[in-house]
């Protein structure tokens, strides 16, 4: 004869913390056969129900099943214990360019080294051009004959033969994400703002399609390549987890923030607003 006619609470409950997303548990629990149903429903463990003792997670999958003797209830909890800490960063690649529009190409725009565009069609680097002025290649070093300039003896010059474009920093990108709750607890902090009605995503939607500079408590900022450069908002991704019945919301925010060329986004064509306050 059977003797739980009541659920049993097994060994081996598990709770684990996640700082980036949400926290998770699971609760195994016996009783007679054919009783898992209607038990679990009394003592309330099912899909939206409380953890039993962290009231902060839901539970989120029950599982019925039986070791032959006794009906077994795998419980599945989830919950956001805390805000949480942001993840992001920069990435940032190169892109093709064309030679006339490197900086060492003409006077006005040299950096470093020396000029290589200067000069008739072929100069000194074998530099050539189009009927209308405009760069075409390289090709071999003039020889010095004929009206021609003798060929340049710097370093990487012979290289040069046959080079249209160069490779050059891309555009700069930022990307963000958080999970968040209502209740702004934790290392967000309640100076943010992020109310239930008042939320990350509804604080950053006035800013996007606008020139601002992204700044976080976490992620520690990086400068873009170009001189006097600056950042567009140009996506927000929100989603959101609803538990208990709809009684308890988390969002999941992603922004992503392109950064401009030399001399910032044309001011206009892009309007400009304060800096954002990241977590």
């Amino acid at each position: 004869m059977s003797c739980l006619s009541y659920l049993l609470e097994g060994p081996g409950a598990t709770l684990t913390m996640n700082p980036h997303g949400m926290s998770s548990a699971t609760i195994s629990y016996k009783c007679d056969r054919k009783k898992s149903c209607s038990l679990s429903s009394t003592r309330l463990i099912g899909p939206g129900h409380a953890h039993p003792r962290h009231k902060w997670m839901f539970c989120s999958n029950v599982a019925h099943t039986n070791d032959g003797a006794f009906d077994i209830i795998n419980a599945s909890y989830e919950g956001l214990y805390m805000d949480c800490y942001p993840s992001g960063g920069y990435a940032l690649g190169t892109v093709q360019q064309p030679m006339a529009t490197h900086p060492n190409y003409k006077e006005d725009g040299r950096e470093w080294g020396t000029i290589i565009g200067a000069g008739k069609s072929p100069n000194t680097f074998g530099r050539l051009l189009h009927e209308d002025g405009s760069f075409k290649a390289f090709g071999p070093l003039p020889d010095g004959q004929m009206g021609r300039p003798d060929p340049s003896t710097i370093e990487g010059a012979k290289q040069l033969e046959g080079i249209e474009n160069f490779l050059a920093p891309g555009q700069m990108v930022f990307k963000y994400g958080v999970l968040h709750g209502g209740r702004l607890k934790g290392v967000c902090g309640p100076k943010y703002g992020m109310e239930q009605g008042n939320r990350l995503a509804q604080r950053l939607l006035p800013s996007l399609g606008k020139v601002c500079t992204p700044r976080s408590d976490s992620i520690a900022y990086l400068e873009p390549p170009y001189e006097d450069a600056n950042w567009l908002f140009t996506s927000l991704n929100e989603d959101i987890k609803i538990q208990n019945g709809g009684n308890v919301k988390y969002y999941s925010v992603t922004a992503e923030w392109m950064a401009s060329g030399p001399k910032g986004w044309n001011p206009l064509i892009y309007q400009k607003t304060g800096d954002i306050q990241l977590l």
